[in-house]
């Protein structure tokens, strides 16, 4: 298990980040951030890059005791493309969680889960704000 991640890709998007259901993580809870597509402003994590992939992760890593996050989308940005998942520490910064080994995700643009591979299963609903 390391940190919490989630992913903002094509088209821009606006995301909120929550440990618990109490108000959005600071900037300072996220260890590992690729800072050339992700700015924050305030509490929201902000996706400026076009077709790149855009990674933040949590610091703290999710436990038994610790075992819940939530992300809000403020704006999908065009093509909805996120991913809301865990990763290991290292994850490569330049991958949608759930694409490789040590990560599983949900993929808000086709609504599959992704466990350690590039295919996906049908899981849930497709993208949406709120």
């Amino acid at each position: 298990p390391g940190g919490g991640g989630w992913v903002g890709g094509v088209g821009g998007g606006n995301f909120t980040l929550h440990r618990t259901k109490r108000a959005p993580m600071p900037p300072s809870a996220f260890s590992r951030v690729n800072r050339g597509y992700i700015r924050f402003a305030g509490r929201s994590v902000v996706f400026t890059g076009t077709n790149q992939i855009g990674v933040v992760q949590a610091e703290q890593p999710l436990t038994a005791e610790n075992s819940y996050f939530e992300v809000q989308v403020l704006d999908k940005g065009r093509d909805c493309a996120i991913a809301v998942g865990v990763a290991h520490r290292d994850y490569p910064l330049d991958q949608m969680p759930g694409w490789r080994n040590g990560s599983i995700a949900y993929h808000m643009d086709d609504g599959k889960l992704f466990f350690q591979r590039g295919q996906g299963s049908r899981f849930g609903e497709k993208c949406g704000q709120g």
